[in-house]
């Protein structure tokens, strides 16, 4: 993410009298945006396609495979949302002074910690879902010392990660895999610099949400800022990674892996996203022979077409024609770190790749959504047509119970659909159980919201945070 843009973004300067910010409102005082709950909705039901249906992966030559847009991008939005949130709850434009700065953080941490518990719960139910909550609860954690951070200073730090960070991680995971003594500091290591969801790259887009939340959201220009700056980045992201792609053939994530973790996903046929997990698969040109079971496998290119699995019962390396290879010296089927790194996991932009121009490019997606989202909700407004958007808005409204619905609802369902047989049913990966979850839920969401007020899971958090402010 870069400071395009980033003028018009700041909020207005405070009078030179003015010494101390303004107190953080009460929690529920404050009117909620109803542009940022329609992105946020937005991404929900988009996180609904990308774990339950048959979305391909995207091709921008190929309007067959468009639907594939919500892999990746629609957890990016969440992710991005997810700082616009603290932002709104700690004070909006005006940070948190002094004596509302540690009950503010107490706060953040406090659902941090709240949503690191529920996604570890939700983990249990093997679901075939990898789960964002507990990466989420890392997010908020980072934000915590910067509550108080100007939006500039946000957004340049925002800049520096999207940078650095993904280069930095794709050398670290190749060495880590040719020699497994690195490490990662056990599972929370994991969490931040492995999955679908790296925490580490991943601080971009929270960092960038948490400096757009500063920013007075009813204001046109901010509105006009997003989304022209978040188109720029897009262009600048995907447009980059295309033109590298067309002059250096071999940088095409089609040919070369984009990462560990999307190499080890880009083959599944009923998920085809990272965010949707199950056994291991490797490309489809180089799957070994079917005599070879790879049922909990983790399978990735290397160099030369090689193809390495890693499971329980140790390393195997396969050749480009299918046959065993040698799995060499050091376990990994390569000579070297070297050998385990392609142009690609720096320069491809392939969904959950975490390279610099995927994150310049999602991140740019999603402040250009959530600026048109803005713009929409406010002229629509209380009209005859804002019954369009309502549905949606309120999804937003109660994002957390609405993604735990779906993925308990995704776990029993996976376990009638494999259990026994082994055979999918008509619903597993398919459009067909994606609207019937986000036909539930831009059902049953406005119901409750009107009946009920807030969500199930969204008035526990809340009331649990102030429980523990008030301690």
């Amino acid at each position: 993410m870069t400071t395009t843009g980033a003028e018009a973004l700041l909020p207005a300067p405070r009078p030179q009298g003015d010494a101390t910010a303004t107190p953080v409102p009460a929690p529920g005082k404050r009117s909620r945006l109803r542009g940022v709950d329609l992105a946020r909705g937005l991404a929900v039901l988009g996180m609904f396609a990308a774990h339950a249906a048959a979305a391909p992966t995207l091709l921008a030559g190929d309007p067959a495979t468009w639907g594939g847009v919500v892999h990746g991008r629609s957890s990016i939005l969440f992710a991005t949302l997810a700082g616009v949130s603290v932002a709104l709850m700690t004070g909006r434009s005006a940070p948190p002074g002094d004596d509302e700065v540690v009950a503010a953080r107490t706060r953040v941490l406090v659902r941090a910690v709240c949503l690191f518990a529920l996604g570890g719960l939700l983990q249990f139910l093997s679901s075939p879902v990898a789960v964002i909550l507990e990466h989420y609860a890392l997010l908020l954690v980072l934000c915590v010392p910067l509550l108080r951070a100007r939006p500039r200073t946000l957004l340049l730090t925002a800049a520096g990660v999207a940078v650095v960070v993904p280069s930095l991680r794709a050398l670290l995971q190749a060495v880590e895999g040719v020699n497994g003594w690195v490490g990662f500091g056990g599972e929370l290591g994991a969490l931040a610099v492995q999955g679908p969801y790296p925490v580490v790259v991943w601080a971009a887009f929270v960092l960038t949400g948490l400096a757009v939340g500063r920013c007075d959201l009813s204001a046109a220009r901010v509105r006009r800022a997003l989304v022209v700056g978040g188109v720029c980045l897009a262009v600048l992201g995907y447009g980059g990674s295309w033109a590298v792609t067309q002059a250096f053939p071999a940088v095409d994530p089609a040919s070369s892996s984009a990462s560990s973790w999307a190499s080890s996903w880009a083959s599944s046929s009923s998920a085809s996203d990272a965010e949707t997990s199950g056994s291991g698969g490797s490309d489809p040109g180089l799957e070994p022979g079917e005599d070879v079971d790879l049922s909990g496998s983790t399978c990735q290119r290397w160099s030369e077409g090689t193809v390495y699995c890693a499971s329980d019962d140790g390393p195997s390396a396969f050749n480009p024609d299918g046959t065993q290879g040698d799995p060499g010296a050091d376990g990994s089927g390569t000579t070297s770190w070297r050998d385990a790194l392609s142009p690609a996991q720096f320069l491809g932009a392939q969904a959950h790749s975490a390279t610099t121009p995927e994150v310049l490019g999602s991140g740019g997606v999603a402040l250009a959504v959530l600026g048109a989202c803005l713009w929409l909700a406010d002229a629509l407004g209380r009209r005859r047509g804002s019954w369009v958007v309502t549905p949606l808005v309120a999804v937003g409204a109660m994002p957390l119970t609405a993604y735990c619905a779906h993925v308990v609802a995704l776990a029993l369902t996976s376990h009638d659909a494999y259990g026994g047989s082994g055979e999918p049913s008509w619903l597993a990966g398919s459009w067909q159980l994606w609207a019937l979850f986000a036909g539930t839920a831009l059902v049953v969401c406005p119901l409750w919201t009107r009946f009920a007020g807030r969500g199930p899971l969204e008035r526990l958090l809340s009331w649990t945070a102030r429980r523990a402010t008030r301690a």
